[in-house]
């Protein structure tokens, strides 16, 4: 995420240190991402405001209940002042305003929004519950990037990240889970509804000395290839790269028929059983 967190940008952080999200956002990635780091351990919106006028960070991470009252407060105030319309009419072609020369008009509209959180905020980020995707859009057209979160305790936090925003080669990143991880819903409906599993470098070993909990929550991947479905493939390749589970090549190297190729021409990859992590909801 650097073409959009710089080194040396401000976290603001007023999360709890008792829960994954706050330790993950507050401390861990700040520090992985170069960046500078500000506590506030007083709960209060208030002084929320008073942080944001002083230091002028550049990400601030929340839940949706913060993006929501503060999306109702930026409502509220533009509807006393009779420009609500005006606003989310001009919000909506800021596109066609910049290509013709109007952004100014949209700065104008977007500055007060954009002052409230200290004028240099550029990155939104929310987790711990669903982002409802009207506020999401709504900070978005006021020309924040938001990056909303899904994870788990046991994914270390943030397993998956919709955050867009454009790379440096001109390409738009939308979303996905991190890197050295994989999400899928598995057996999913007729609507697509499934259970949630996670698998990679962030979910946990397992629940510390409960083995009822680990077997509930557990559950251990087939390898990707068996010997005899090995086999089968070997015998219609020759000079490919083969995966095969840790600690079966041997077998294959003694069952397969090498005699139509040259085995210096096959590489053996070795995998290990991943562990995935299920959501029970």
């Amino acid at each position: 995420y650097t073409p959009v967190i710089h080194p040396g940008y401000i976290f603001y952080g007023f999360l709890p240190l008792y829960h994954i999200y706050g330790v993950v956002i507050n401390i861990i990635v700040p520090v992985a991402l170069q960046g500078k780091l500000l506590l506030q351990p007083v709960l209060k919106p208030q002084e929320f405001i008073k942080d944001f006028k002083q230091y002028r960070p550049e990400v601030i991470p929340a839940v949706p209940r913060i993006w929501e009252v503060f999306y109702k407060k930026i409502v509220d105030s533009a509807r006393e002042k009779h420009v609500w319309t005006l606003m989310r009419v001009i919000v909506s072609m800021r596109k066609i305003l910049r290509a013709i020369g109007l952004g100014k008009l949209v700065d104008k509209v977007t500055k007060p929004v954009h002052d409230a959180f200290g004028g240099n905020t550029k990155v939104l980020v929310s987790a711990g519950a669903t982002l409802k995707p009207s506020i999401r859009k709504f900070y978005e057209r006021m020309g924040f990037v938001v990056g909303d979160c899904y994870g788990l305790t046991e994914t270390c936090g943030p397993a998956n990240f919709n955050f867009a925003f454009r790379r440096p080669d001109g390409s738009m990143y939308y979303a996905g889970p991190l890197l050295g991880n994989e999400i899928q819903i598995h057996n999913p409906n007729k609507d697509g509804v499934g259970e949630i599993w996670v698998r990679g470098n962030m979910v946990m070993s397992g629940y510390l000395e409960n083995d009822a909990a680990n077997a509930a929550a557990m559950a251990k991947v087939r390898p990707i290839l068996s010997p005899e479905e090995l086999e089968a493939m070997l015998s219609s390749l020759q000079g490919n790269d083969v995966i095969v589970p840790e600690g079966t090549a041997g077998e294959v190297k003694e069952s397969a028929n090498f005699d139509d190729f040259d085995t210096d021409d096959i590489t053996f990859t070795y995998c290990t059983e991943f562990i995935i992590q299920r959501e029970n909801d």
